[in-house]
């Protein structure tokens, strides 16, 4: 069985969510007063920025040939496809612990990463050395904030 999404539709969604992650990390940035969590913020948004400029430029090439993909990816890749990306700015700026907002954006780096997966199953060797590179790239966005998250725990004890 095929799915019938194409390359462009889960770059369209990856550009979506790493929008969304730039806008996020830099209201954060902006809202912190602690400097390491202000840094680490204003590094991650601009990483999420020149990841959305990637997939732009991707947007705007020729699509490759996908194949078949298999049942049990099929049912995973509509669900990635699907969803949306709402992260509550508003919220995490006014009403979120430091521990909530690094919650957040370790969900939004789990769902990167997620979205980089499906895009190297969709495109199988046409952008290998793309994907194995901004997977890396999430990938340390994730460790950086889960070290973040076990340090400010470490100081409220």
């Amino acid at each position: 069985m095929s799915i019938n999404y194409g390359v462009a539709d889960l770059i369209s969604n990856m550009i979506e969510l790493e929008k969304c992650g730039g806008e996020f990390y830099s209201a954060l940035a902006a809202k912190h007063s602690n400097p390491l969590i202000k840094q680490l913020f204003a590094k991650l948004a601009e990483q999420e920025n020149k990841h959305r400029v990637i997939y732009e430029r991707l947007l705007k090439k020729e699509e490759p040939e996908l194949g078949e993909i298999d049942d049990e990816s099929q049912d995973y890749l509509r669900e990635i496809i699907n969803q949306k990306f709402d992260l509550d700015i508003q919220h995490a700026l006014t009403n979120s612990s430091p521990q909530e907002v690094l919650d957040m954006a370790v969900k939004l780096e789990n769902d990167s990463i997620k979205f980089i997966n499906a895009f190297g199953v969709l495109t199988r060797t046409a952008y290998r050395d793309l994907v194995e590179q901004i997977k890396k790239q999430e990938q340390g966005h994730l460790e950086m904030l889960l070290d973040m998250k076990k340090n400010t725990e470490v100081c409220k004890e």
